[in-house]
Parts: C-alpha cells; structure tokens; sequence
C-alpha cells in the first residue's frame, strides 16, 4: 500500500537490470574519435579523425534521457520509502522504512546470532598465524590491508512466499574475510567428487527423458530448505577432509598448507563471517553465508556425499531417475507418486531425511500433470513425457530501451529462441517459441529485430546448431573498436 508517482513507478517498473546511455562529456567524445582513429589503417587516420570532429561540432549538446533516476531516488527518499529486488520476479519490492527494518530484523534472527563484537578480531589473528606458519606472505599482506572487519548484508524479498519474507545475503567486499575466502574458493574448486545426481544443465535431463520417456508416468520434486544456512559444519568438515584426503597430495602442493592447516582455516574463516546489522554484531547459526564464495562449493562437496549415501539405501524399483541442480531435486518414476499402495513418495522423502545429515525437504506434485524444473516444463501423458523451455523465474527480459549494447540486447533474444527449440519436444515447440516471442515484445523489441534473429536462427539450425563444417573458411582477423552511442 504505497503510493508513487506515475514517474517513479514508469522508473522503477523497468527493473534493476534498466540502464540509462552514458553521459559523455566534449573531451570524452574526442578521445573516442582518435581510439577509433587507431584502429583504422594509418593513411586513414587524419581523415577519420577530422570526419569525426566535424560530426562532433554537429551534435547540439546532450542527448535528452527519457527517464531520471534522480527525481525518483529524491521521491523515495522524501516519502520514507525502500527498494528491495524481488527473488523470483526480479523486479523492484517497495515498502516503508519501518516495514522494512522489521522484515530485515526478522531475517537476520532466523539464520544469524548476536555475538561480541571483539568475534572478528580475534579470528582475523587467528586466520593471520595460520597463513604466517604456512609462509603464505602475499595473503598476509593483503588481510592486513583490509579495513573493514564486519560484513556488510543485504535483501531479497520472496515474493511467491507468505507474507513476502526477506531474504539476508552478505557481502565480502573490501574484508579481510573477503581474501580469505578467494583463497578457500581456488583451493575448493580443485575438489573432485563423485555426485550421482548432481547436473550442469536440464540438458541431461532432456537427454535421459530421450532415451528413458517411454518408461517414465509421473514425478515430483524435492526442494531443501535454507540450504547454505543449513549444512552442519562439524558434518561439513569431516566430509571434506575425506574428500581432500582421497585427492592426496596434489591439494596440498597446491594449497600451499597441510590438511589440517587448511581446514582449521576453513573452521575458523566460518566463525567470522560477521555481519553489521543496526549496530549490532551477528554471525551465522550453522552452515555457510549465502554470498560468500565458499558456499557453492561447500554445498556441492557436502551434497555430493549425501547423494551417495541416497544411491546406496534408495534401492527402489519404481524410481526412474534422480537429478539435482543446487538445492533442487527432480524424482522421476514409473508408477505414480502419491498412490496409497504404490506410491513411492513417502519413501522417497524418508530416505532423503535419513541420508542427508538433518537437511529439511519440502516437496512439490505435479499440477495438472505439469511441473517445473531448471528452465524446463514438464508434461506427463502416461505413455511419454513432454518437455518444453520455460524460463526458470517469472522475471522479464531486459528491457530493449535500456542504455546495454545493442549486441547484449540481440543477444538475450537470440538465446530465448534458440532455447525455445532446443529444450522442447517437438509436440511443444511451436508453443514454446511462440511464448517466447511474446515476451519478447513484451520488452519491446521490434519485430524487425525479431525477424532477423528468426532468420538466422534458422541459418543456425541448418547448419546443426552451431556445428561449421571443415570447409568453411576462417574469418579474417580484424581489429574493432566500441562505439558508444552519442546522438
């Protein structure tokens, strides 16, 4: 219930991802001229140069912008009112001062407890030994160059949820804990294991859904809840070192530190994500911060185990397939799921509490036959699955009057359509492309735009998705030079 101007909410209707041109000042755009200048061959170059001063003296001042953030920033600030980005749509959230500060507290109690503030100094002197014992100088360096000891929060407003709760999201920037956690996230990444269910894309998904759609009748979906927020660390760590220990010795050459080094370092980097909130000092009750550089790969490492231990107890024949992607399951199976006598989906859910360490599910039915995973839609006919690309969230495209380069702009629609025919079946595509298309005008691109990108999508298509023959010549290099839009 907030009341805005026909101006402020045309604004803030475009969404965070909106730009406006650069402004650019006379000297800025002769610089351009001669950068554009360089490019060219050298007998070129005078001309160039005094073309393009004379379109310069042309222009008559600054392009006029259609929109001002200006006056919609002085608005919200006069009338007491804050922006949050919405979690699934991705547009702007606007509530008062006061509701906001109560939705941020009541974040912050759910996955963080007070602690004193002296927390990060002593941890920013432990973090300091262990790097000084291990002769890591560079990192020792950089830490004590850090300022800032706290970590700084921010909010995401779940919208498809009840009451529209906030979300609480860290940021490591310009901290101390910030350099640790580059050098935690490099080491981790070297971490090879062994996940069963875990996929890079819905292509896996459409590629197992190819072979095995015939045997498939139903599915549901399994979600974990506050997943960062929810991994036990003493669980965590023992898992980790059995990973690192399995890589030998080659994670420790490259680390720099022994194991146990290295872990007392991850231990004691987890109790001093600190965060600042209304002057008081919080850190997380378990698990990892949603916005550390860590987390993914602590999650994927820890998840990995669990979905091993999910192979080796869930032996049921009534399950077809298995895939997860972050905190997302996808059950497909051969039978239906909720049946009284043969549904498999208490078992299911039971196995997943069981193996996972105290992890929380929640779980999700098919609606009309139909359910959602990654960027697919999923259809059961009871003798085949349908597929279809379906944008994962309810967020728009990017606006075509924002001030990204035209290429960007091309560039989000090119992948839209292609997606559109890819990750469908062929009973869907039609309507899948179609959709995709109106969302697109949607957002305002023009259908000569549109046009071009079909045609040459269906150039693409013919050439097998992006496959070039052997006979097809290579480009001949070229030198490019940017040119921002002036007038």
């Amino acid at each position: 219930d907030v009341s805005l101007s026909p101006q402020a909410e045309r604004v803030l209707q475009k969404g965070p991802k909106f730009a406006i041109p650069p402004r650019m000042e006379a000297v800025d755009k002769v610089v351009l001229v001669r950068s554009i200048a360089s490019k060219a061959p050298e007998e070129k170059v005078s001309q160039i140069i005094n073309e393009g001063i004379d379109c310069l003296a042309n222009l008559r001042g600054q392009v006029h912008q259609k929109f001002s953030f200006g006056s919609t920033i002085h608005e919200l600030r006069t009338k007491g009112l804050r922006l949050c980005v919405s979690d699934k749509e991705g547009g702007f959230v606007v509530l008062d001062s006061e509701e906001y500060r109560q939705k941020a507290t009541q974040a912050v109690a759910k996955n963080f407890i007070p602690v004193e503030e002296r927390r990060t100094k002593s941890a920013k002197k432990a973090i300091l030994k262990i790097f000084e014992d291990n002769c890591q100088g560079s990192l020792v360096t950089k830490i004590k160059g850090t300022k800032d000891t706290h970590l700084s929060v921010f909010f995401s407003a779940k919208t498809h949820k009840d009451g529209v709760p906030f979300w609480a999201i860290v940021s490591e920037r310009n901290t101390s804990q910030g350099q640790v956690s580059i050098y935690l996230a490099k080491q981790l990444s070297q971490c090879t294991m062994q996940d069963p269910f875990r996929i890079p894309n819905s292509e896996s998904v459409i590629a197992f859904i190819r072979e095995k759609g015939s045997d498939i009748v139903y599915g549901f979906s399994i979600d974990i809840q506050d997943l960062y927020y929810s991994i036990p660390q003493a669980s965590l760590l023992s898992i980790l070192r059995k990973t690192i220990e399995q890589q030998g010795v080659a994670f420790q050459n490259t680390a720099g530190m022994n194991l146990d080094s290295f872990l007392e370092l991850l231990r004691v980097y987890l109790t001093a994500t600190v965060v600042s909130h209304e002057n008081s000092s919080y850190v997380q009750r378990s698990g990892v911060c949603i916005g550390s550089r860590v987390a993914p790969y602590l999650s994927d490492i820890f998840l990995a185990a669990c979905g091993s231990a999910i192979q080796e107890k869930l032996k049921d024949p009534r399950i077809e397939g298995i895939f997860r992607y972050v905190d997302d399951f996808l059950i497909l199976c051969n039978t239906k799921v909720d049946e009284e006598i043969d549904g498999c989906r208490d078992t299911v859910m039971q196995c997943f509490e069981q193996s996972c360490l105290g992890l929380k599910f929640t779980h999700e039915l098919p609606v009309d036959n139909s359910i959602r995973f990654l960027d697919l839609a999923l259809e059961f006919k009871g003798n085949h699955v349908c597929w279809r690309y379906q944008a994962r969230s309810c967020k728009g495209f990017l606006p075509f009057d924002s001030g990204h380069s035209k290429n960007v702009k091309k560039g989000v629609a090119t992948t839209a359509l292609i997606s559109a025919l890819k990750k469908t079946c062929h009973h869907q595509a039609e309507r899948s492309f179609k959709t995709q298309v109106s969302r697109l005008q949607e957002a305002g691109y023009p259908k000569s735009l549109l046009v071009a990108i079909c045609e040459q999508v269906c150039k693409t298509i013919k050439r097998g998705l992006g496959c070039t023959s052997k006979s097809t010549k290579e480009k001949k290099k070229t030198r490019h030079a940017v040119v921002v839009f002036t007038g």
